[in-house]
């Protein structure tokens, strides 16, 4: 399943740097993700593997797992999700998790 959206992602570069220095900036523009379910598991949480790809400022492609539980029509559910980014940010490449 494929989505399409505008994203707005807020980086923090805080690794063992003084407060002093600390920089936080902002990226935005459009983005595709891909969304494909996981076989296997308990009855009461579902597994997605995702794929996305992000444009303007930020030009990268991410992979990530997505765990999700709960009972949305009973009025109680949650997620989970963790991804890898790679690509370049201003002209300046690298990635993180």
């Amino acid at each position: 399943m494929a989505r399409t959206g505008w994203a707005s992602l807020l980086l923090g570069l805080t690794l063992a740097l003084p407060a002093q220095t600390r920089t936080t900036m902002e990226a935005s523009g459009p983005f595709e993700v891909a969304v494909r379910p996981e076989t296997g598991g308990a009855a009461s949480y579902s597994r997605m593997s995702l794929t996305k790809h992000y444009h303007g400022t930020l030009e990268a492609e991410a992979t990530g797992e997505m765990l999700s539980g709960g009972d949305p029509r009973a009025g109680h559910a949650g997620y989970v999700a963790i991804e890898t980014v790679t690509g370049s940010l201003d002209g300046k490449a690298g990635a993180f998790s």
